[in-house]
């Protein structure tokens, strides 16, 4: 069974409350709040362990997000990603407990 977790604008108080309701890892973590750094703890890194991030944000934005304190985090705990302003649409296909990727430049 492949784990998803969207997190949406969870900050990073929400995500302690996540925590102590999820106990396993999982597969995908749509990044929270666009790789804002007000999202996306340690904490939740390291209790959910997740094997892939996704960050949905826009090319040259205002708020300069991802934030490279989320950047870094995902490397230190050595979470693929993909960041939608940089590697474009991304399709991820689930087949027999697998996961493809592949991406569309923008």
């Amino acid at each position: 069974m492949i784990l998803i977790l969207f997190t949406g604008d969870a900050s990073k108080e929400r995500e302690k409350q996540l925590i102590t309701y999820i106990n396993k890892d999982i597969d995908v973590l749509k990044v929270g709040h666009h790789g804002s750094k007000t999202s996306t703890s340690s904490e939740l890194l390291y209790a959910l362990n997740p094997e892939f991030g996704i960050i949905s944000t826009s090319i040259n934005n205002r708020y300069g997000m991802p934030h490279q304190e989320v950047i870094n985090q995902l490397k230190v705990f050595h979470i693929k990603y993909f960041i939608t302003s940089l590697d474009g649409s991304i399709q991820m296909t689930i087949h027999q407990g697998e996961i493809k990727w592949e991406t569309y430049p923008p």
